[in-house]
């Protein structure tokens, strides 16, 4: 613990003229071990996977407790010798809005809207207090937010002199420490329309603050005796760390959960988030277009439309050879509907419409694979053909044996058109000049 007493003696001033952890701030804490972690001050010797937590926290009207979430899960090291002490950590440390957002969406895909993640308390009128250094302070006063954390992966020796040529810490494998005291603030009861109190109830709440760490170690085998340490972290404070939070990759580390369908389940919840966030690129560009015709007053805006249209007919042109037949599938219920082909839809090679065409590729790409792992005998999935033109739609049959080998044929290959077009257009230069302007002039802020 002698970093986080370091710490702690850092924190020390701040926190004897701001009040005490568990009246007006938060104090939360972490130590993570997966390997050797040897000290000789205090002295401490752990060959082992070992992990503390603490917070002290206030406890408001109702139970109510600033939100704060950890998580951590590590995975076993293998072979022997010194390799034996490398292991595979994933872990989360969250507070204030960020933990929110950690624990509502979990397994779900990427939000995007983060006042849905609120954790401010509802207090029915003011705290009380015995002396002025607990009190929580309110709108106007400053206090001092601290937040760190310490990793280290591989091997650290340190020496400070006093034990000569012995050191006084190693460290092998995996080590982490997350500290966070976070500082409490009260909003002041409503007024009416004259300035006066409207009644007494406030608002608690402490800053958000989210850091994740997904790290992997790999053992050589006889033949390659290499180490490879790869680790992946996130740090944030404010709406950066809700916003982290929302983002169902950010979130990964925390769903490695020890029961025996772990890796199968992050599988499966990294396939349908990533999804959901090309869903919501494709939304995304699709608003940038349609934000930049609006501008009409804009020559610069008007100038990008422009070019993303020239930017469409291009790519449509040369970039993406497409399929042919290239077929529209989407599956919703129990029925698997054939659309005609979206380009024979008479619109200009503009960039709409290659917005259109990314979105139909990655919609049919899954309906068709959807379709044919939902079509069991006891539960047939429909297939409806397009309408004719100016007619009603033809009865919808069950999926026949030709009808699925079509769909088995052309679901990799929509798979690779849209791949392709993705590739193409998050790689082009026009359209990320034209985000950024729409991002830094027209879009407001």
């Amino acid at each position: 613990m002698k970093r986080t007493l370091q710490l702690l003696a850092l924190a020390g001033a701040p926190a004897v003229l701001a009040g005490c952890a568990g009246y007006n701030t938060t104090m939360f804490m972490t130590k993570s071990n997966a390997g050797l972690d040897f000290d000789a001050k205090p002295p401490t010797l752990e060959i082992n996977v070992s992990r503390k937590e603490a917070v002290i926290a206030p406890s408001f009207e109702g139970a109510q407790t600033p939100p704060v979430m950890a998580s951590f899960k590590p995975k076993a090291g293998a072979g022997g010798g010194f390799s034996s002490f490398f292991f595979g950590v994933d872990q989360t440390f969250a507070g204030g809005d960020a933990a929110v957002a950690m624990s509502e969406l979990y397994d779900k895909g990427t939000a995007t809207d983060k006042n849905l993640y609120e954790s401010a308390l509802h207090l029915s009128k003011a705290p009380e207090y015995k002396n002025w250094f607990q009190s929580v302070p309110g709108p106007g006063k400053t206090r001092p937010f601290i937040f760190g954390t310490d990793t280290s992966l591989g091997l650290k020796v340190a020496w400070s002199g006093a034990g000569g040529q012995i050191p006084d810490t190693v460290k092998i494998g995996f080590n982490r420490k997350e500290f966070a005291w976070a500082p409490l603030s009260v909003t002041s009861p409503k007024t009416d329309a004259q300035g006066k109190p409207a009644g007494t109830a406030v608002d608690i709440k402490m800053p958000a603050f989210l850091a994740t760490i997904e790290s992997k170690q790999d053992i050589g085998t006889n033949s390659t005796n290499g180490i490879k340490v790869q680790a992946l972290q996130y740090f944030a404070t404010g709406d950066s760390a809700v916003y982290l939070a929302m983002q169902q990759d950010v979130r990964a580390a925390m769903l490695e959960r020890m029961d025996p369908n772990a890796s199968k389940r992050k599988a499966e919840f990294m396939e349908a988030s990533s999804r959901e966030g090309r869903t919501a690129v494709i939304r995304n560009i699709q608003g940038l277009y349609s934000g930049l015709q609006l501008q009409t007053a804009d020559t610069a805006a008007q100038a990008f439309v422009g070019k993303l249209d020239k930017e469409g007919a291009k790519i449509l042109s040369s970039a993406i050879p497409v399929v042919t037949p290239l077929k529209h599938y989407q599956f919703v219920g129990n029925t698997l509907t054939v659309k005609n082909n979206s380009l024979d839809d008479g619109s200009p090679n503009d960039f709409s419409k290659v917005i259109r065409l990314w979105s139909n590729l990655e919609n049919s790409a899954f309906s068709a694979s959807a379709a044919v792992a939902a079509n069991t005998p006891a539960n047939k999935i429909l297939f409806q053909p397009p309408a004719p033109p100016n007619a009603p739609a033809p009865a919808a049959p069950a999926i026949g044996p030709n009808d699925e080998a079509e769909l088995v044929d052309q679901a990799p290959k929509l798979q690779k058109e849209f791949d392709a077009l993705d590739k193409a257009l998050r790689t082009d230069d026009v359209l990320i000049a034209a985000a950024q302007y729409y991002a830094g002039t027209v879009m407001p802020h």
